[in-house]
C-alpha cells in the first residue's frame, strides 16, 4: 500500500467514525390518544401503579367486564387525550418527516386521502359503534390538533 492509499483509507475511517449529521427538518407530531394513558388499554404512558391496579382488576373481573373495558379502549383510541396540550412532545406520535415547515403544514392541512379513508373502514367496528365515518372524523381531529415541530427541537427529548 502506497502513501496515497493509506491517506485515503485514513480519511475514509475518520469520516465513518465522525459524528453523524441528523436530518434537519420537521416532524408532524400527533397528540396522544385518550387510551394512551390508561393501563387497562395497554396505554404506553400509564404509570406502573395503574398497571398493577389494572392487572388486579382484570384478574378479578368477569369475562364480560373485560369485554366492556376493551370496547371502551377502542373508542378512547379514537380521540386525543383531553390534556394533550400539557403532555410533552416525547409522548406525542410522529406521523411524518418533512424537509420544510411548509411541506409539513401542507400535509397536515390536506383532506384525507382515499387510502386513509379505506384504512379507517377496515378498523371500523359496528358492534362497538365505530363507523368508518367516525374513524374519519377522529383522524381529521388528530390532524387538526397536530403540530409541526423542528427535528432539533429540545422539547422532543423531554
Amino acid at each position: 500500500m502506497n502513501g496515497s492509499h493509506a491517506a485515503a483509507l485514513a480519511l475514509i475511517g475518520w469520516y465513518l467514525m465522525g459524528p453523524s449529521f441528523a436530518f434537519a427538518g420537521w416532524y408532524l407530531m400527533m397528540p396522544p390518544s385518550h387510551a394512551d394513558f390508561f393501563a387497562a388499554c395497554d396505554g404506553q404512558f400509564a404509570s406502573t401503579f395503574d398497571r398493577v391496579l389494572t392487572f388486579i382488576a382484570e384478574w378479578r373481573a368477569k369475562p364480560d367486564d373485560f369485554k366492556v373495558q376493551r370496547e371502551k379502549c377502542e373508542q378512547w383510541e379514537l380521540w386525543p387525550d383531553p390534556d394533550f396540550q400539557t403532555e410533552p412532545f416525547s409522548q406525542w406520535h410522529q406521523r411524518g418527516e418533512f424537509e420544510t415547515l411548509a411541506d409539513c403544514q401542507a400535509y397536515r392541512d390536506r383532506p384525507l386521502t382515499e387510502r386513509e379513508k379505506a384504512e379507517n373502514k377496515i378498523f371500523a367496528d359496528p358492534s362497538n359503534h365505530i363507523t368508518g365515518e367516525l374513524a374519519n372524523q377522529s383522524t381529521e381531529a388528530f390532524f387538526q390538533l397536530s403540530r409541526c415541530i423542528a427535528t432539533d427541537d429540545p422539547r422532543l427529548a423531554k
